[in-house]
């Protein structure tokens, strides 16, 4: 077993590695039966999480004392150090296992929920079309080795655990007007944040940690309470800034892009004319 796989499950013997597809990044891995597999009684735990779908006949599956029937095409999530393992022999099972490193998702949780200590419920939860679209876009960038695939497939990785909060019960959920509370207040903090700081540099990473949100997150909250994405919005807020100061005829257009936090002022110009239908020095003469 290599470092990497060891990272995500433990150590101990994992006699079924070799019937078993693997794509696998720093902090995720994916293990998917390449053919049926004979799967003894074996009781383990990771300090991983664990999220296991079962395509064959269901399984009685067993996490610390509770034992369930898993109907197939179902997703069940497991925490860290939890003993789990399957009641009986299986002959021909066919599964997937999703293994998340725990510092990684309790992050992730983290930015969306205030708080890192998640911890799933033993239930069924449907292994739905929203999840196998973003599990195989996983498999076909890893695939396809593509210039960057790396980056989008860590993105769609978010993206896949995002869904999987969504979908399944934990403790850290919220009632959807707290949620809604929550996502507003942060946005409100970014965006008086831009207000204040609309001529400074900030990368995205940045502001989305100020929202506590992911980046890939933060993107999709802050359209959604606002219509545009968080560039479009700053890029808004410096070009008010600077049609005030045009109609104020007190300073340069070189020192205006300055100002407005503009590197240069060819740039400025070519943002001023997109928003505003006009150049910088046909705008200041209408004024």
């Amino acid at each position: 077993m290599t470092e990497r796989y060891r990272y995500l499950l433990g150590d101990g013997q994992y006699p079924l590695i070799e019937n078993l597809d693997i794509v696998c990044f720093e902090k995720i891995g994916i293990f998917a039966c390449n053919k049926p597999t004979e799967i003894p009684v074996w009781s383990h735990a990771h300090s991983s999480y664990e999220f296991d779908v079962s395509f064959s006949a269901p399984p009685l599956f067993q996490v610390e004392k509770t034992q369930k029937h898993i109907d197939i095409h179902k997703i069940i999530a497991i925490n860290p150090e939890q003993e789990h393992k399957n009641v009986v022999p299986l002959s021909k099972a066919t599964f997937c296992a999703i293994q998340i490193d725990k510092v990684y998702l309790q992050e992730i949780a983290r930015q969306i929920y205030g708080k890192p200590g998640i911890f799933f419920d033993y239930e069924q939860y449907a292994y739905d079309y929203e999840l196998k679209a973003i599990m195989r876009s996983i498999i076909s960038e890893t695939n396809s080795k593509q210039a960057g695939y790396q980056f989008v497939a860590e993105s769609l990785c978010v993206q896949l655990l995002v869904e999987i909060f969504r979908k399944t019960k934990h403790n850290l959920q919220l009632s959807e007007n707290r949620r809604n509370y929550y996502e507003r207040d942060n946005i409100n903090r970014v965006i008086d944040f831009f207000q204040e700081n609309y001529s400074q540099k900030y990368s995205l990473e940045e502001v989305a940690r100020l929202a506590n949100f992911s980046p890939y997150y933060f993107i999709r909250i802050f359209k959604a309470q606002t219509g545009k994405t968080p560039y479009e919005f700053l890029m808004d807020i410096k070009i008010k800034k600077a049609c005030y100061l045009l109609k104020e005829k007190s300073k340069s257009i070189t020192e205006i892009a300055y100002l407005c936090g503009f590197g240069n002022s060819s740039h400025f110009s070519t943002v001023f004319k997109r928003k505003m239908g006009v150049s910088p020095s046909e705008y200041r003469q209408k004024s």
